[in-house]
């Protein structure tokens, strides 16, 4: 899964911090392969976190744990506003 936040204006850094304490969680669930986050080169205001797990059902119980509600409940429209979301599939 990949999923972009983009930062309210101003609040980059603190967008930033949020999530890299958020990863630190994230990376302790019961099936997460991979959890990083990137910042785009030559733009601002953006984070890419790139997410890979054993399967989709580990991806589901991600999305519906209590610390993603914590951080949507927290952030959602104070730290950033837009968010992209893509799932991928591994081809074999």
């Amino acid at each position: 899964m990949l999923e972009t936040l983009y930062a309210v204006e101003g609040q980059f850094e603190k967008l930033k911090e949020a999530l890299t304490a958020l990863a630190e969680v994230c990376r302790l669930e019961e099936g997460c392969l991979q959890y990083d986050l990137l910042e785009p080169v030559g733009e601002k205001d953006a984070i890419l976190v790139v997410m890979r797990w054993e399967d989709v059902s580990f991806l589901r119980t991600h999305e519906a744990s209590a610390h993603i509600d914590a951080f949507v409940e927290e952030f959602d429209g104070v730290v950033y506003g837009e968010v992209a979301q893509t799932e991928w599939y591994c081809v074999r």
